[in-house]
């Protein structure tokens, strides 16, 4: 079973977002924020992370730099989400959804990054 990090403030959005995967068979690491999405990386390396850009502690883009920088955590493929669709984005990164995005869509990046359930 593939283990996913799923890393967003919006409470109702990282519920549903959990809630589907679950459903899809994925083991889910809720995070609230990126500093707990960073410590959780390392503790658990997940099979792929999906993390929104504007958290409290640590923006995604943090998050993301500082998991390249970890070499227990570099190769963890991490997809970000925003509202903002910046190109800047989308640099060290496995994928982008930006927000609101298809459950559809999701389900088919993560399936790529990380593999079926």
């Amino acid at each position: 079973v593939k283990t996913i990090l799923v890393a967003d403030d919006e409470r109702d959005l990282l519920t549903a977002v959990s809630g589907v995967l679950q459903d899809e068979g994925y083991d889910v690491i809720e995070c609230a924020d990126g500093k707990q999405a960073l410590d959780m990386l390392v503790l658990r390396r997940p099979d792929a992370a999906l993390v929104d850009v504007m958290m409290p502690f640590m923006s995604g883009t943090e998050v993301v730099a500082a998991a390249r920088r970890d070499p227990r955590i570099d190769r963890v493929p991490i997809v970000l989400m925003s509202a903002v669709d910046d190109p800047g984005l989308k640099a060290g990164v496995a994928g982008f959804l930006k927000k609101p995005f298809a459950l559809k869509r999701l389900l088919a990046l993560l399936a790529d990054v990380a593999g079926r359930p």
